[in-house]
């Protein structure tokens, strides 16, 4: 989460000073505490606030001691201290954010949310409780409420460049709810911010090709691997789509009759009258066996009917028939998961069913990876994703895939499972720079190796233009080799940046030069 440490330190110091100025030893205590917490000092850290809050010290010491507890993850002992404090800080939004996600990371995702909704409520324009607060309510199934969160936030802050994140998110909600047009004004919205964000690009073309509107998605599909560089999955997928154009600028006729059966098809499904529909666009197929229209308003249809048998050998069959266009199927599985009333456990179930049938189509298990990885089961999305590399032969897609491995595993804290991942990655493609920095990173912190860390911050910098993490690493680099000027140079310039861990670096960096006032700012 993001947290702002530049000002909350030296203002809690000075009202415990007020409160209790006459008590030394608690002020010494708290300093003490805060100067390790700063330091990665956590033991020490630990034992100066057992001290501290053994005496009778000020409610205000807590923030300081919630923090600490946050970064090193103790989550329970967060939740124990919420009654005695929560009155004390019910206008201070980090420290409510932080109650939210250890109630969250508790598995009480309910309180957790119920929070969440209550903060945000009162502080509207806070970014990332705005965010927080969105995927819980997508997590309970309520789009409208999401969407709603999005747009208050978005009617009270000023129009920033980092708001296209929630541009791109309304789209997202837009096409879970159908609302086509709605979708296709946000991710327009997005990318007029942020020209350059690929996923809204791909975001645009897929919109596009889902509204029939080939030319536009192509446009969009193409500035995706402008921005990205090559990637065989869409390039195979944007070929394919051309062909399809090519193909429908020279017929675009069909009989009138396939025509309306196809129209009053399309009329019963937006009138909810899926079995009706279904008779229809099955009398439309039996003319138009490959129409991709056709064949995707049935899916739906079928899903909506809760005949997943049905649909999974629909899909098998066109499978069969089409294995050039070996994503089509499993892309639209992917988006109509984001359909409501549509249960996402049953698209990943036909996804890996799927697999099992048509063992050489890598997209179904990438895409079950992916929504198992956005419902947080992660056992299940390392299984798909080790079956995809299994599959694939595409050097650049398997270290993109080991890269999504290591970082699962980063989040279940096995960090040799994830530098194995991340040197696989390396070793498939060592020109993404994200994974040389992020072992750069790694072997300048845990691994305790400079040299290695420097050469693959190096590696970084001959590949990419030097990003804010990039800069952030070699400033740890610097750190580590107690050349703090150096260090303090690059964390000085990204300070704009206004990142957590940026600011915690920049405050290790003043205390090993003595900048005493400087850190605590």
């Amino acid at each position: 989460m993001k947290k702002n440490n530049r000002m909350f330190f030296l203002l809690i110091i000075i009202k415990l000073h007020a409160l209790n100025g006459h008590n030394t030893a608690i002020f010494h205590r708290y300093l003490w505490a805060n100067y390790n917490h700063f330091s990665g000092n956590i033991t020490s850290a630990q034992k100066w606030y057992n001290a501290l809050l053994s005496s009778q010290c000020s409610l205000y010491t807590y923030k300081g001691y919630i923090n600490f507890l946050f970064d090193t993850k103790q989550n329970s002992r967060i939740i124990e201290l919420i009654p005695l404090i929560d009155k004390e800080f019910e206008n201070d939004p980090e420290i409510q954010l932080i109650f939210a996600i250890s109630l969250e990371k508790n598995n009480q995702t309910n309180k957790s949310d119920e929070r969440l909704v209550k903060i945000s409520s009162q502080f509207k324009t806070h970014p990332e409780i705005i965010l927080r607060t969105t995927q819980s309510y997508m997590r309970r199934k309520e789009p409208e409420n999401a969407l709603i969160t999005i747009e208050t936030f978005l009617n009270n802050s000023p129009r920033k460049p980092h708001n296209f994140i929630f541009y791109f998110l309304k789209a997202q909600i837009n096409l879970q709810l159908n609302q086509f047009e709605e979708a296709l004004n946000n991710i327009t919205a997005c990318l007029d911010m942020h020209p350059r964000f690929d996923k809204g690009w791909l975001l645009f073309a897929t919109l596009q090709e889902q509204n029939g509107e080939l030319k536009k998605a192509i446009q969009g599909y193409g500035t995706f691997l402008n921005l990205t560089g090559d990637n065989n999955t869409v390039k195979k997928h944007l070929s394919s789509l051309r062909s399809q154009y090519n193909k429908n600028k020279q017929s675009k006729t069909s009989l009138s009759l396939q025509k309306s059966y196809f129209d009053q098809a399309l009329s019963l499904f937006e009138k909810n009258k899926y079995a009706s529909a279904l008779t229809h666009i099955n009398i439309f197929l039996t003319q138009e066996s490959t129409n991709r229209d056709a064949q995707t308003l049935k899916i739906k249809l079928l899903a909506h009917l809760n005949a997943y048998d049905s649909l999974e050998t629909s899909i098998s069959q066109w499978i069969t028939q089409d294995s050039k266009n070996s994503s089509f199927w499993p892309q639209n599985l992917y988006l109509l998961s984001h359909t409501p009333d549509i249960s996402q456990e049953k698209i990943i179930t036909t996804l890996e069913n799927l697999s099992s049938y048509h063992s050489d189509n890598i997209f179904l298990s990438l895409y079950a990876a992916d929504l198992c990885i956005r419902n947080k089961k992660t056992t299940h999305a390392i299984t798909f994703l080790n079956q995809s590399l299994k599959k694939s032969t595409d050097t650049q897609l398997n270290a993109r895939i080991y890269y999504q491995l290591a970082l699962l595993e980063y989040e279940e804290q096995r960090y040799d499972s994830m530098l194995t991942f991340l040197n696989n990655a390396h070793k498939q493609d060592p020109s993404l720079s994200h994974v040389n920095n992020a072992l750069a990173y790694y072997w300048a912190t845990k691994g305790n190796d400079l040299v290695k860390a420097q050469k693959f911050l190096n590696q970084s910098y001959t590949q990419e233009k030097p990003n804010a993490y990039i800069l952030d690493t070699k400033a740890v680099i610097f750190y580590k080799q107690q050349n703090y000027k150096a260090a303090q140079e690059i964390l000085e310039q990204l300070n704009k940046e206004n990142n957590a861990t940026i600011l915690l670096h920049l405050a290790k960096v003043h205390y090993k030069l003595d900048n005493k006032k400087e850190a605590l700012l």
